[in-house]
């Protein structure tokens, strides 16, 4: 980081995520203004001992100019730009009163491949959301995992590869529903997917009483992890695990915050998929994983995180966080 411009406060002065800090240049910013938001700079703090390549790589979108986005570039720990499609940055505003951005994803798609590639045996995705809507959804359709490039992702008839996590497989409906304190939409079951050039197929049910916002203030979280043991080369059959966990009825209606989703994202899914109560409750329903299924590699390398949205009312993506495990 270069070129900031420290300058004395006065005591007792309140410096919120939203003030603008001046002469501060991000990594990977083309923001030729040199001004950052507190929250920016933030997203880009390292340990000294840690890596900001190494196992960790989040996305928050404040960064990034609202309109139309198709080369996602900015956010942390990245080490290339990805590609999105029916997608655009937008302005909302929180429970609190506080304005962020979010991706939105309108029949659209998100791809950007791993800082660590294709080497891992064991990666979390976590997602904060919200749906923008006001009636009920039918024939859901949406994805959430890892497949092979940029060029052939999921919503591609010639997918090269994908395995993760496929909720509503198009016939299910999310319902909306008023709740208590927000409205919210109930949520067809997740399904352990995978996908070759046009061949779907469902690898089995994950969990039931999943819920997501309906409410522009309040954000929803969804958990997906994949893993899959050591195996010798990319043709080699293995046998790959995905689990889900993510928001219930009740705690879909907290104002949960964009960061939780780094927080989620360095908890250990492992424990939340036998205990609901895990990772500070956010994710209520109880999350579990589908029963291990065969998979290879042969018709490409999964290196990317690949996102999906088939609706025509908007997912809004708050943040995004994935993290190698293993």
């Amino acid at each position: 980081m270069a070129n900031i411009k420290i300058t004395a406060l006065p005591a007792a002065t309140t410096v919120n995520d939203s003030d603008v800090m001046e002469k501060v240049t991000l990594p990977g910013s083309t923001d030729v203004s040199e001004k950052a938001t507190l929250l920016q700079l933030k997203n880009y703090v390292v340990l000294p001992e840690q890596s900001a390549f190494d196992d960790f790589a989040t996305e928050f979108f404040d960064s990034y100019a609202i309109g139309a986005i198709t080369a996602p570039s900015l956010g942390s720990g990245w080490t290339q730009a990805g590609v999105a499609s029916g997608a655009s940055i937008i302005s909302s505003t929180m429970a609190d009163g506080r304005t962020h951005q979010r991706l939105a994803l309108n029949n659209g798609s998100y791809g950007r491949k791993m800082p660590w590639g294709a080497l891992w045996n064991r990666v979390k995705i976590v997602l904060a959301v919200r749906i923008n809507s006001g009636v009920t959804l039918n024939n859901i359709n949406g994805y959430i995992g890892v497949c092979s490039g940029t060029a052939a992702m999921v919503d591609s008839a010639v997918c090269a590869n994908f395995v993760g996590a496929r909720w509503g497989d198009g016939t299910g409906s999310a319902t909306f529903t008023a709740g208590t304190k927000i409205n919210f939409f109930g949520l067809p079951n997740f399904r352990a997917t995978t996908k070759r050039a046009a061949v779907i197929s469902d690898k089995g049910g994950l969990s039931s009483g999943h819920s997501v916002s309906a409410d522009g203030g309040y954000l929803s979280f969804i958990i997906v992890e994949m893993s899959r043991p050591v195996f010798a080369n990319d043709a080699a059959s293995v046998n790959y695990s995905v689990g889900e966990a993510s928001c219930d009825v009740t705690t879909v209606q907290f104002s949960h915050t964009k960061d939780e989703g780094r927080v989620l994202c360095q908890g250990d899914l492992a424990t939340t998929l036998a205990n609901s109560a895990s990772d500070n409750a956010v994710c209520g329903a109880a999350g579990v994983t589908a029963a291990p299924f065969a998979f290879d590699q042969s018709t490409g390398a999964l290196d990317t995180v690949n996102l999906f949205w088939a609706q025509t009312s908007n997912l809004e993506i708050a943040a995004l966080a994935i993290r190698k495990v293993a």
